[in-house]
């Protein structure tokens, strides 16, 4: 089977599972207080579009001005359509229950809606809203999670439930990798994705951001938490200062700071990995070294005795947990 070009769409905006209020008056502008705006935030720029944050969010002040886009789809008056929030205020107390929590003025709540039903959405009997939030408009805003480690102290991890098998030692990824729990793994959506990690709180920590790309899935217990991630040993030494790598990994579970960023690997192509099942009835494969976004959102294969029909390919995620 000879193929002549392939096409691939890649995703652009990946949105999160988070947790909406509203506060002040239904069809107010909110308050700039916990970030020093006052009523500023009911005038240019933000007319209103603002919302406070828990403090995963708001960081005790260091959150402040950061942007969001936020959208509602899980109720039937929300409109599905995203907007855009600027953090201006603290949500404090049972906000931090939550692992995201957005508490917006009540003019930005009602955007959420569907034209006509921005009361309707206000006055529904749960005391939250579910909303999805896109992080990758912050280009340097870090995100508490847990970090572990596996197999081998030194060795480059697994690239089993993305397909990648054991390349992940060699270039682009030189053991530099990391499973994620499904808030990011996403049964197999979050594959070749790239986030900045880096550890603060132990003696032993660097304190300096290292690139990793997700290449396998943790599940079971680390679904227990927000953001799992599990790095591969050699990974997980590069969090320590120099020489600190074995006693950083003798404690075993660590809290770190992640960021979404984009893949960028040096002079390296997209690989087009033919899986060893394949035949001339049955085409697998799998991508590396996806630069930028880093996700594939679809794929077209243009076969080469095809003339101008181009097949789109099925992109397959599969929960393999039992």
């Amino acid at each position: 089977m000879n193929f002549d070009s392939v096409n691939i769409s890649l995703n652009n905006n990946t949105f999160y599972s988070a947790v909406a209020t509203w506060y002040d008056d239904p069809e107010g502008s909110g308050s700039g207080g916990a970030c020093g705006l006052e009523n500023d935030v009911a005038n240019s720029p933000y007319y209103g579009m603002i919302s406070a944050g828990n403090n995963n969010l708001l960081k005790y002040g260091k959150g402040c001005g950061s942007c969001y886009q936020v959208k509602c789809t899980q109720n039937a008056e929300c409109s599905g359509y995203p907007i855009t929030l600027t953090i201006t205020d603290e949500c404090p107390g049972s906000c931090n229950d939550d692992p995201v929590h957005f508490d917006l003025s009540g003019k930005a709540f009602e955007y959420l809606a569907k034209p006509g039903q921005g009361a309707a959405l206000r006055n529904r009997e749960e005391s939250t809203l579910n909303i999805k939030v896109d992080i990758s408009l912050n280009n340097n805003t870090f995100y508490s999670a847990v970090a572990t480690w596996y197999d081998d102290p030194e060795g480059s991890g697994s690239g089993g439930a993305c397909g990648l098998e054991n390349d992940v030692a060699n270039s682009p990824y030189y053991g530099l990798i990391s499973a994620r729990n499904n808030n990011l793994f996403k049964y197999g959506k979050g594959c070749g994705s790239c986030y900045q990690v880096k550890c603060t709180q132990n003696a032993e920590c660097s304190g300096y951001p290292i690139t990793l790309t997700i290449r396998d899935e943790c599940p079971g217990s680390c679904n227990d938490d927000p953001v799992h991630f599990d790095l591969s040993g050699k990974a997980f030494g590069y969090l320590a200062k120099p020489g600190q790598g074995a006693a950083l990994r003798n404690r075993g579970r660590i809290n770190i700071e992640y960021q979404r960023v984009q893949c960028y690997y040096n002079n390296t192509s997209i690989i087009f990995k033919i899986d060893r099942g394949s035949n001339q009835y049955y085409l697998a494969f799998a991508l590396e070294g996806v630069n930028g976004d880093g996700e594939i959102g679809s794929m077209g294969l243009l076969p080469s005795n095809s003339g101008a029909t181009t097949i789109y390919a099925a992109i397959l995620w599969c929960n393999m947990e039992s």
